[in-house]
């Protein structure tokens, strides 16, 4: 079995991981599977001390980007940032069905014009059928047709 000495903490849980992983992966078994394990630590020790500082960059760009949005999250969960959010969002709403409301006046203006305009006519038809109507029952149609 392999031999290395882990300088930081942060080799250990390289190794320990790698380590896990290879067992995760199918390594299994008192010989074969150990040792594919170990070999797959020493691999990722080597890898980690060669690219030390390219990892170290991720981690802590991770770190910094997991600290801002426990900040945002923090802020966000204020009860004045909550209420400044939901005063926002009420005006783009009333701002919203204000718009509506206004549209909404102008149709029906349009609508009662259109009605009235329809029932004027109707009144102005009905009262030509009506004059129409009395010549045609001041007639009586029944004599006129018997005597053809």
């Amino acid at each position: 079995m392999p031999e290395y000495a882990c300088q930081t903490y942060q080799e250990a849980i390289v190794i320990v991981t790698a380590h896990e992983m290879q067992h995760c992966l199918g390594a299994s078994g008192r010989q074969q599977g150990e040792f594919s394990c170990e070999m797959m630590a020493w691999d990722a020790i080597e890898y980690f001390r060669e690219h030390r500082a390219q990892i170290q960059s991720q981690i802590s760009a991770g770190a910094q980007k997991a600290t801002a949005q426990i900040q945002r999250h923090q802020e966000s969960s204020r009860p004045e940032v909550r209420l400044q959010q939901k005063t926002t969002q009420t005006r783009a709403l009333l701002a919203k069905w204000e718009r509506k409301l206004k549209f909404a006046g102008t149709k029906v203006k349009k609508y009662r014009k259109a009605l009235a305009r329809h029932q004027g006519r109707l009144q102005q038809l009905r009262s030509q059928v009506a004059g129409s109507s009395w010549l045609f029952h001041q007639i009586d149609v029944t004599r006129f047709f018997r005597t053809w």
